[in-house]
């Protein structure tokens, strides 16, 4: 049985073993006319078609990294399993893809980089995620945010012999706000929600009338004056006599402020954002899209690496124009990288400044991502933008790890050479632990170290009779280094005392290894224990799958739909 036929029997058996509590949430939408939720744990997506299947919901948003851990789930031996699972989920519910959209991360992931600003804006979440306590915990208390008053926080296996915790985490959370925990059928559960998220102090507080009814708290709140309208009504408003909103809905409060006003409010109220603007719809085959001035698009005048034609930020908006995917943020396809290489490394402090004024005429209630290779991040200030940052070369809080790659080497299948090195490597000297990596190793035997200054095509010559290719951070975090190994079916050897840059979050040693300056001395004796074969045949999967140009272009783009 090939691993697609096995993920599928898993698929098949999930279906018939979990169905009978699949009805449960179905008849509670149907019920109460549910329009939006959320789902946390997807896996097998038995349980969202169910939903979709059976209710007329307008959106469920499904949450799931599809990433292997151990101990894991039964059946799946590596990430390669999750991969195929996702990519046997996706087909599954690709029929909704008009009311269904997916954030392959972990439920904190997703809440921190992509919902969090959604306050109660959905009628319900259902949580089946990591079954652990702190998480289930912080699952909950996350995601309560999201949910508005008269919606449900729900889920699957309380009082499961195996999860005591989990139960343990439901309880105290429903103590905590003086809930009820209804049990249904097959360890499923759910708590009515009575509360509103900002009720504080017995005050039915709401956070999007608040925002609407008064722009200038809003503009605030856009600025990063306050996190939230909540934290500006308890400094200032209630002081000034603002309202909180006690009514039932805005059109009562905007006729009382602005005799009149209500009437023009209803015909919108249920479409604000958090900011209090319209929510614009989402329309299939558009350009979602920042039109960005061609001075900030720069073509890079160096070519890095060798033969490195087309970067990667300018291959990703070439491919978003020809196939306009409906992505949950809009492209701001800022070129950063040529945009500062080409004005001085970024020290031009005029060309900083005429981005930056760019920049500043960005609407600042919209969602936005970019691309980044530049080793040193965003150097303008984004600090005022809902900005998604997926990064190839830097690791700065918040932004998303892909692959620092290059054409032509990641735009071809793995070749394959005889191989007569253990090891290799050949750089510059763009940082400590590279010299002191040619000290320790540079007179073994077995493998060839070295710092000089090698034409291009030798130093592919001596990738080619690798195994192993050692792969130091430089100047940045990580090295194009790592993926170029792989085009010709080295085993990478990522070496870094400041953390690892993991593309896509996969754990890098699903297909290659991790050390430190500690272990340069141990190399050799570390890579005579591993299995080759099998890692090479990894990184011939992870490398097709992930690392050339296309494949790294569709997952991203699948992050974002």
């Amino acid at each position: 049985m090939t691993k697609v036929e096995k993920i599928k029997q898993i698929i098949k058996e999930t279906d018939t073993n979990f169905s009978p509590y699949y009805d449960v949430i179905p008849k509670l939408i149907r019920e109460r006319k549910y329009t939006k939720g959320i789902e946390i744990g997807v896996f097998c997506a038995g349980h969202a078609k169910a939903i979709l299947d059976n209710s007329d919901l307008k959106l469920l948003v499904g949450v799931d990294p599809y990433k292997f851990y151990n101990p894991g789930m039964p059946g799946f031996e590596d990430q390669r399993d999750f991969t195929i699972l996702y990519v046997l989920t996706k087909e599954r519910l690709n029929y909704y893809k008009d009311r269904y959209q997916h954030i392959r991360e972990t439920s904190d992931g997703a809440y921190d980089r992509f919902l969090k600003k959604h306050i109660e804006q959905y009628d319900f979440v259902f949580i089946d995620g990591l079954h652990t306590y702190d998480q289930c915990k912080s699952d909950l208390e996350n995601y309560n945010r999201l949910i508005r008053k008269g919606g449900i926080i729900s889920g699957h296996d309380i009082d499961h012999p195996t999860f005591p915790l989990l139960t343990k985490a439901i309880e105290e959370f429903a103590k905590k706000y003086n809930a009820k925990v209804v049990r249904t059928a097959f360890h499923s559960w759910y708590i009515d929600k009575f509360w509103g998220e900002n009720n504080k102090d017995e005050v039915i507080f709401k956070e999007n009338d608040y925002l609407t009814m008064y722009p200038d708290v809003a503009k605030a709140v856009s600025r990063g004056r306050f996190k939230t309208g909540y934290e500006h009504y308890l400094k200032y408003g209630k002081r000034e006599g603002r309202k909180c909103n006690l009514m039932n809905n805005v059109s009562e409060l905007a006729n009382e402020i602005t005799p009149g006003l209500g009437t023009h409010l209803d015909s919108w109220s249920n479409t604000l954002t958090l900011k209090g603007y319209k929510e614009k719809p989402r329309v299939f085959n558009q350009l979602n899209m920042v039109d960005v001035p061609d001075e900030f698009k720069q073509v890079q005048n160096i070519e890095y690496p060798e033969g490195n034609k087309i970067p990667f930020e300018r291959y990703f908006e070439k491919c978003f124009k020809e196939e306009r995917p409906d992505t949950l943020r809009k492209y701001l396809p800022i070129h950063w990288t040529s945009y500062y290489v080409n004005n001085k490394y970024g020290s031009d402090k005029g060309a900083i400044k005429k981005l930056q004024n760019f920049i500043d005429t960005l609407p600042e209630d919209e969602q936005y991502f970019t691309l980044l290779q530049y080793d040193d991040g965003i150097l303008n200030d984004v600090s005022k933008l809902d900005l998604l940052v997926y990064s190839m070369g830097s690791n700065k809080p918040g932004y998303y790890p892909t692959p620092l790659i290059s054409q032509p080497l990641c735009s071809n299948p793995i070749e394959k050479y005889e191989k007569d090195l253990l090891y290799s490597f050949v750089g510059a000297n763009t940082h400590p632990i590279r010299k002191q990596l040619l000290k320790e190793l540079g007179d073994k035997k077995g493998g060839i170290i070295s710092l000089e200054n090698t034409p291009y095509d030798k130093y592919l010559d001596i990738l080619k009779r690798s195994i192993f290719s050692i792969c130091p951070r430089g100047y940045g975090i990580t090295s194009f280094r790592l993926y170029e190994s792989m085009a010709f079916n080295c085993i990478p050897v990522y070496l870094s005392d400041d953390g690892y840059l993991e593309a896509f979050n996969i754990p890098f040693t699903e297909y290659g290894i991790k050390i430190t300056s500690k272990q340069i001395k141990d190399i050799p004796e570390i890579l005579k224990s591993v299995d080759v074969k099998k890692l090479q045949e990894k990184g011939e999967y992870y490398f097709k799958e992930f690392f050339v140009y296309s494949s790294c272009y569709n997952n991203i783009i699948n992050t974002l739909i």
